[in-house]
């Protein structure tokens, strides 16, 4: 493991951060899409600045028209416009310290279009000594071109410095997007297992797919909004977990967490708990993608809606995996109340084991569903009369035939039918060689109560609950009451 502190520089002060990485984590990221541009600064001693810009530039026939990330974002530039032949813009990174001699690969996109571009140099820079790394001159056609360089640094810390160098005329704009160094070698595959607790603030190599439109947060104890999210996580209940926090982002927006390269080339199970709670819950998918490809990959497991309270397992079986493979966790946001949390991620080799799923999560379905074991872990369904995703179920509508007796003899009988979260049409059946049918649409949770007299018309409903003693929540309930004269005498 090594250590990595970055310094940035913010109206005069100074703010260190300590950045622990492993051996497959970038330790400088940037896409220019925050104001602050990662820390990055102009060097005084040069001739001109880059600047941050979006769309196209101002001189036709040069630079981009878009940024490199996602074709609306920002990215850095300079204008050859008003500067002379050979003027210089340098932007610098802030500083990485580093403990001991160490590889590195610096990847970034660069536009260089224009009929007289001049030249974009890359210096690794360290205790007043610059050393250049990569250069490119001329003009390279209308397209972000990516670029990948080599380097090694054994002092306690460097800087990248990006310098561009003005051409002959106007038309000579140069632009870079997308800046990754990485404790790594160029082509060496940064490999991770997979597994995560999140518990450490490294996230074990996942990170953060730039096209998506927010970012999944690394969070503690309860989330910020009631009514949706954890409130702790899996692993210990009082640890961390990654959840997607969707107060601000709008609907349909996603956020992708994607893990560091997996070594594949057979079948592997992917274990992981999920919790999905809240009114407008969106959707949670599993994706099972080709290293370093920019395809979103092959979706391999899927669940909407409101799961429930409730950390719940899944199990994903991947039948044949390519040599390097990454998993995406995307979530799409239904909503404000659409928190989604991810925690405790395994992934193993073979098919994911023959266990009873069901006997280990006993509390997983709804107790008016049935569990049943699947390949994949477990499957829950409502029982017959009750509707729902099988973790919540809930009582469906009904028409319930129901045989009332009568008293004879009597100058005014009535019954009283008490029916608890019945929608729609009930049959009061045969009685004396009478038929009643009452029509009511409530709402569920909500008691039927009607006064029915024997020539068949409703005499009263809406009956108060402590006149209707124990038949309060019942399917269905029968209650006979005489009344002579006053139906209030009840």
């Amino acid at each position: 493991m090594m250590t990595i502190t970055r310094m940035l520089s913010l109206q005069g002060a100074c703010l260190f951060l300590l950045i622990r990485a492993t051996s497959s984590t970038a330790v400088e990221s940037c896409d220019f899409e925050s104001y602050r541009i990662c820390g990055y600064t102009q060097d005084r001693t040069d001739d001109f600045d880059w600047t941050r810009r979006r769309g196209s530039t101002t001189t036709s026939g040069t630079g981009p028209t878009g940024d490199h990330t996602t074709g609306s974002g920002y990215y850095m530039h300079i204008d050859g416009t008003g500067q002379s032949l050979g003027k210089k813009a340098r932007l610098k990174s802030s500083l990485i310290f580093t403990r001991g001699a160490q590889d590195f690969c610096l990847e970034f996109y660069y536009h260089m279009y224009g009929s007289t571009v001049g030249t974009l140099n890359v210096y690794r820079d360290r205790s007043y000594s610059s050393y250049r790394v990569w250069s490119m001159s001329g003009n390279q056609g209308n397209a972000w071109q990516k670029a990948s360089v080599d380097f090694s640094s054994s002092s306690s810390y460097f800087q990248i410095i990006f310098e561009g160098v003005r051409g002959q005329w106007d038309n000579s704009d140069i632009a870079i997007d997308d800046v990754e160094i990485s404790n790594h070698a160029c082509g060496a595959v940064p490999t991770g297992t997979g597994d995560c607790n999140f518990e450490s603030s490294d996230i074990c190599g996942y990170t953060h797919d730039r096209t998506h439109d927010f970012d999944w947060q690394r969070h503690r104890g309860a989330t910020s909004s009631s009514g949706t999210g954890p409130s702790q996580d899996h692993t210990t209940g009082t640890g961390y977990y990654m959840y997607m926090e969707t107060t601000l982002p709008a609907t349909g927006d996603k956020a992708r967490l994607v893990s560091p390269a997996i070594v594949g080339g057979g079948g592997k199970c992917v274990q992981f708990w999920y919790h999905m709670y809240g009114s407008r819950t969106g959707t949670l998918a599993v994706f099972n993608k080709v290293y370093d490809q920019t395809t979103q990959g092959t979706r391999v497991w899927l669940l909407s809606g409101n799961q429930g309270d409730a950390w719940r397992r899944a199990r994903v079986t991947l039948s044949q995996t390519a040599a390097y493979f990454q998993l995406v966790f995307e979530g799409t946001n239904g909503g404000f109340f659409s928190d989604i949390a991810v925690d405790d991620i395994d992934v193993s080799d073979g098919s994911c084991r023959d266990v009873n799923e069901c006997l280990q999560d006993a509390q997983a379905c709804s107790p008016h569903a049935q569990c049943t074991n699947t390949a994949d872990g477990y499957e829950c369904t409502c029982r017959p009369g009750y509707s729902g995703n099988g973790h919540l179920c809930e009582g469906m509508e009904a028409s319930t035939p129901v045989s009332v007796s009568t008293v004879s003899g009597l100058s005014t009988q009535q019954t009283l039918v008490v029916v608890g979260s019945v929608l729609g049409t009930m049959l009061v059946g045969l009685s004396a060689a009478l038929i009643f049918t009452v029509m009511r649409n409530r709402q569920k949770s909500h008691d039927l109560r009607s006064i029915i007299e024997q020539n068949g018309e409703v005499a009263m409903d809406d009956i108060s609950d402590e006149k209707l003693g124990g038949f309060q929540n019942p399917s269905y309930g029968i209650l006979q009451v005489t009344i002579r004269n006053d139906v209030s005498d009840i």
